[in-house]
């Protein structure tokens, strides 16, 4: 049988398939890697506290340092520091729990929305390639005549 001209045969939507499929794990791995580097960017809060990487921040449970009612800071080697004006505002509005909140959000959408693509991209390109296995052709059947399952009714005689 002879495709039509234009018509889509077996072995290209086994490409289109197959080549959607790879595509869709590249932006799958693309999306991760944006995620991670998104995640691992360190963050500072003025002269008030370094915040560090974003997932070391969540992951360790660090607090948000406050400075006092004086605007003395205490840094983590032992120094103090006193905060003028700016950085005294910035303590208290741009926290960094909230900037390390601003920063994770989107990167762990990244992350769920890469490995959610990653894996259909992996279930569609496992099911292309399994229904399009190639088969080996099975031996023709013989059949042989076999005992008769209506006998001939006996002539009387």
């Amino acid at each position: 049988m002879v495709a039509a001209p234009g018509a889509v045969t077996t072995d290209r939507r086994q490409t289109l398939v197959a080549t959607a499929a790879a595509v869709a794990a590249w932006v799958a791995l693309a999306a991760i890697a944006a995620a991670v580097v998104i995640a691992l960017v360190p963050i500072r809060n003025g002269a008030v506290q370094d915040c560090g990487t974003p997932a070391a921040f969540l992951l360790e449970g660090r607090p948000d340092v406050y400075p006092d009612a004086n605007g003395r800071v205490a840094r983590p080697d032992g120094t103090t520091v006193r905060l003028g004006k700016a950085d005294l505002d910035r303590a208290f509005s741009a926290r960094c729990g909230t900037r390390v909140g601003r920063r994770m959000v989107p990167a762990a959408a990244l992350a769920a929305g890469g490995t959610v693509l990653g894996l259909a991209a992996a279930t569609v390109a496992a099911t292309s390639a399994w229904r399009h296995r190639p088969r080996q052709p099975r031996p023709p059947q013989s059949v042989e005549p076999g005992p008769d399952p209506w006998p001939a009714a006996p002539t009387g005689g």
